[in-house]
């Protein structure tokens, strides 16, 4: 992270830098992601979405704290029962 953004550093290529209150897609299998960035992208509202080797989103990460409905919704998801989880 540089001035509130995330730095993209490539090898052999200039640093891109994008504002963490972007969506930001991951989709190759050497991405590192460090502490920081990872904590700047959710305090600022960003989202990080994470693919699979096929380029597909398997995962999403999303700033809980600060956001109440969408922790409640969490804990809701997360307390409903087996029947009603495998449905959805």
């Amino acid at each position: 992270m540089r001035n509130r953004q995330l730095v993209i550093a490539r090898k052999d290529e200039p640093d891109e830098t994008v504002p963490l209150e972007q969506v930001v897609v991951g989709s190759n299998p050497h991405i590192v992601y460090t502490q920081g960035a990872l904590t700047g992208l959710m305090e600022h509202g960003g989202v990080l979405v994470v693919c699979d080797e096929s380029h597909n989103p398997v995962g999403m990460m999303l700033r809980l704290t600060g956001h109440q409905l969408q922790t409640e919704r969490t804990i809701r998801q997360a307390q409903a029962p087996l029947l009603t989880r495998k449905r959805l």
